[in-house]
């Protein structure tokens, strides 16, 4: 059961921290600034923690960090190196 959810909870993570790189992403591709979209790219750690600020996405952030934490205390997974 642990480690169900624990997968899970890491799933849910990935997909939420792809869901906030990608909507940057696509948010600067929309407005022609093809060289900040790179950067928020090469840049994602930066990007993951930024974003859900300026855009109001705060509530993805929030769910990220909530599996992430879930996903390695009750599932007992090892932190991301």
């Amino acid at each position: 059961m642990r480690i169900t959810v624990g997968y899970l909870s890491r799933t849910i993570f990935w997909i939420t921290a792809l869901m906030i790189i990608l909507s940057a992403v696509l948010n600067l591709v929309t407005e022609h600034k093809y060289y900040y979209a790179i950067f928020a790219v090469i840049f994602f750690p930066i990007t993951y923690f930024y974003y859900p600020f300026a855009a109001d996405k705060l509530w993805l952030l929030v769910v990220s960090m909530l599996s992430y934490i879930i996903s390695t205390l009750i599932g007992k997974m090892n932190p991301v190196d």
